[in-house]
């Protein structure tokens, strides 16, 4: 049911050390310079600007993310909302680091990646030497490891803010009580720049907000919409947004939709859908982990009781989704991969499970002798089962 094998959360670090799902897990956190996380995040094309950009514009990636942050930089009450965020989340965050296995600092990965990498792993139960550590950073350094999003990536260059950042947006950060922050995680304090040393960035952004005109030059309203809207961002209000209250999982919290109809049709349209589906898989959870030790009823009822629901939503497309659900463990059943741990694969047929080491290759169980497997084929009656199989087997 966990799409990523390792949970990542940007919000509620308080929340997941005491989460009891999650107590036998190892935490690690990062951080990095607070005020290069605010620069870091307006150079940033979001998901919903990224598509657009795909879409419709036909813009050098690099001239729209350096617009993109000039609109922003020079909105001094839109910096001061990222800033206001980001305060929420540290001021929560200090007073647990200890309850995280490991902080790891951006910048010590970026100057000293080889032996921070050997920091972590050692925090993590699994130390490495420095050939490993160098090869996990060969596949990291500098890379978009998002699945979809093809503008995440942002400039990894130490001290980069201090090109963009202007001394109007280093007093927004000192009057935040930044100062603390930045003394807490290690970093050098708040100094103010040399104006006369600015960059032409710089000076164009200072200018802009002299002016009280944000940059738009090449830029059109749609996109500054698209990009604006970031999660990480406490709008002030002379923001005009509207707050819809929670309906079901369903929650609009800032909306600029001209049609009340619009944002209270979705809410309540989506409500609805969502709690289902919400109920759909926590019984799929219940029904699958009775599946895993042989008992498939489950599944079979989770099909009759939703089978009418998502034909209803889905059409056709609904047979598919539901098709797992009627496979049962009978000898007419093809063998089925229920899973894999500690190097062996597991798989359900006729009514046994059985743990197949990986380094058997590909196998076909509908074509073998099932009385004369392979030696180091494992097996027994339940998932649980063939798992205590495999433990026995790697303590001989």
């Amino acid at each position: 049911m966990a799409f990523d094998e390792i949970i990542h959360s940007h919000s509620h670090p308080a929340r997941w050390p005491v989460m009891p799902d999650y107590t036998g897990f190892r935490k690690f956190a990062s951080i990095r310079n607070p005020i290069d996380i605010i620069h870091s995040s307006v150079f940033s094309i979001n998901a919903l600007a990224s598509e657009y950009i795909q879409r419709e514009l036909k813009i050098d990636e690099h001239q729209i993310r350096r617009e993109l942050a000039l609109n922003k930089l020079t909105n001094p009450e839109f910096i001061s909302g990222l800033i206001v965020f980001l305060k929420n989340y540290l001021d929560e965050f200090i007073p647990v680091i200890g309850q995280y296995d490991y902080l790891m600092r951006w910048e010590d990965l970026i100057q000293e990646p080889i032996g921070e990498i050997q920091r972590v792993a050692q925090a993590a139960g699994e130390p490495v030497n420095a050939e490993y550590a160098a090869r996990v950073w060969s596949e990291l350094d500098h890379r978009n490891l998002t699945r979809y999003h093809r503008h995440s990536f942002r400039r990894g260059l130490l001290n980069d803010w201090q090109f963009n950042v202007t001394n109007t947006h280093l007093k927004l950060f000192e009057d935040a009580g930044f100062g603390a922050y930045l003394e807490q995680f290690g970093y050098d304090p708040i100094t103010f720049f040399d104006e006369s040393d600015y960059t032409p960035d710089q000076r164009l952004i200072e200018e802009h907000i002299r002016r009280g005109e944000p940059y738009v030059e090449n830029l059109d309203i749609d996109l500054i919409t698209f990009a604006f809207n970031k999660t990480n961002f406490t709008p002030s209000p002379r923001f005009k947004f509207k707050h819809y209250p929670r309906q079901g999982a369903v929650e609009i919290e800032k909306s600029t939709l001209r049609d009340e109809a619009l944002a209270t049709g979705f809410m309540s349209r989506m409500a609805h859908i969502s709690e289902t589906v919400y109920r759909y898989l926590m019984e799929l959870r219940l029904a699958a982990t009775a599946a895993t030790s042989g008992d498939e009823s489950l599944l079979r009822e989770l099909r009759i009781s939703y089978k009418d629901i998502f034909s209803e939503w889905l059409g056709d497309r609904a047979e598919p989704m539901f098709s797992a659900l009627t496979q049962s463990t009978s000898t007419n059943a093809p063998p089925r991969l229920v899973g894999s741990h500690s190097g062996y694969n597991i798989v359900s047929f006729c009514g046994t499970h059985y743990a197949v080491p990986q380094s058997l290759g590909p196998m076909d169980f509908s074509q073998l002798d099932l009385a004369s497997l392979p030696a180091g084929v494992l097996a027994g009656r339940s998932h649980s089962e063939a798992l205590d199989a495999i433990k026995m087997e790697s303590k001989q």
